[in-house]
């Protein structure tokens, strides 16, 4: 992702952009196995 900002003269600086709140997944390709529910009972 580059971006210029044009500058005095013809010249040219690229915007310095930060990358915050990017979040990466990696899937192996395996199915996940889901934990065994417990219900808990209120009396």
């Amino acid at each position: 992702m580059k971006r210029i900002m044009p500058r005095a003269r013809g010249t040219a600086y690229p915007i310095k952009r930060r990358y915050a709140h990017i979040h990466v997944s990696l899937w192996d390709g395996e199915q996940e196995v889901a934990a065994p529910e417990t219900t808990v009972e209120t009396k």
